[in-house]
């Protein structure tokens, strides 16, 4: 068994876009981590079901919860993470978002490939669609800018595992669902970026500065499908993914890079997302009778409009500064 070098390994763990995988993610991960290690668990949901859960599950495992008063974009819950964990002095931390399920030994591998590699920054195979880790999500992938173009591609996208490669290998790209940092006291992340191209801008600053980012293949993590169970669950994704944020995301991105708004939006997110919304709002509505067949359509076409407008009302969503309501461990 590989232990850190002088301290455990920090864990941060922020919300991404749903909360009713909180558990089953937490679940998973004391299951499969075969080393010791601290955790910063922040909770944003302003549920008092999920929090319940969560703080029930606290009491059980003994970890640090911050409870928030509402949702804290995600860059700045990691940078709230960030300086609790300075207490901490750990070697290595690790970002996971809060709908992450684990491989067995997937953080020990991690701190193998860092160590031994003497690397910066490690990202694990990330899987998709499912729990069975058996569809590619991304393989690393390639970051960079070339002539005022941003140039984005997830390695491997839709591929089985299988046929991955299990060597760790050098790469431009991470993703935030789940990274390992070697930590440092100064370690910040963008806070101009609300809902997107964090873990881009992230990608091209460590390579900026010097730092090397490697894949550690045989280290694999996959975040579940996204559920809307409720009107509230569905609510709090349209504002998750705010097209209004989106914009001010994206125009600040171009300008720190010197790229192209046009080349930073290349990837097609908005209709995927746009049917998730869709479908979960056709859940609601069945007690009512069978619409769906008649507005399918027409939500999907109009979802857009909606989101411009929840954005427009709920402009304090993006909560910058955290108000903590509640503390436990740590």
């Amino acid at each position: 068994m590989i232990m850190p070098n002088s301290s455990k390994p920090l864990l941060i763990v922020t919300a991404r876009e749903k909360f009713n995988e909180a558990v089953r993610s937490l679940e998973s991960l004391y299951q499969n981590t075969k080393i010791d290690f601290d955790l910063i668990y922040l909770e944003s949901s302003g549920s008092k079901k999920h929090r319940a859960e969560i703080v029930t599950y606290q009491k059980k495992q003994g970890f640090e919860l911050v409870v928030l008063e509402k949702f804290l974009y995600p860059n700045a819950a990691r940078n709230l993470g960030l300086k609790r964990a300075e207490k901490y002095a750990p070697e290595w931390v690790a970002f996971l978002d809060n709908d992450v399920v684990f491989a067995p030994g997937w953080l020990t591998e991690l701190i193998r490939v860092a160590e031994t590699m003497e690397v910066a920054v490690v990202s694990p195979l990330i899987c998709q669609n499912g729990s069975d880790f058996a569809e590619v999500h991304t393989a690393g992938g390639t970051c960079r800018v070339v002539a005022g173009e941003l140039v984005e591609v997830l390695g491997q996208q839709g591929e089985p595992v299988a046929t991955v490669s299990p060597n760790p290998r050098s790469t431009e790209l991470f993703e935030f669902h789940c990274v390992l940092f070697r930590y440092h006291p100064d370690l910040r992340f963008n806070p101009k970026l609300y809902n997107t191209r964090e873990h881009l801008d992230a990608s091209l600053q460590v390579q900026k500065e010097g730092g090397r980012i490697y894949l550690a293949p045989q280290s694999r993590v996959a975040y579940l499908p996204t559920r809307l169970e409720t009107l509230a669950d569905l609510l709090f994704y349209e504002l998750r993914w705010s097209r209004l944020h989106k914009q001010k995301s994206l125009a600040h991105f171009a300008r720190k890079w010197n790229v192209t708004v046009e080349s930073t939006n290349r990837r097609p997110l908005d209709a995927p997302r746009r049917g998730i919304a869709v479908r979960a709002l056709l859940e609601q509505l069945k007690p009512y009778g069978s619409f769906e067949e008649d507005l399918r359509g027409i939500l999907f076409r109009g979802e857009p409009y909606f989101n411009q407008v929840l954005g427009s009302f709920c402009k304090d969503f993006y909560q910058a500064k955290p108000v903590i309501t509640a503390e436990y461990g740590g």
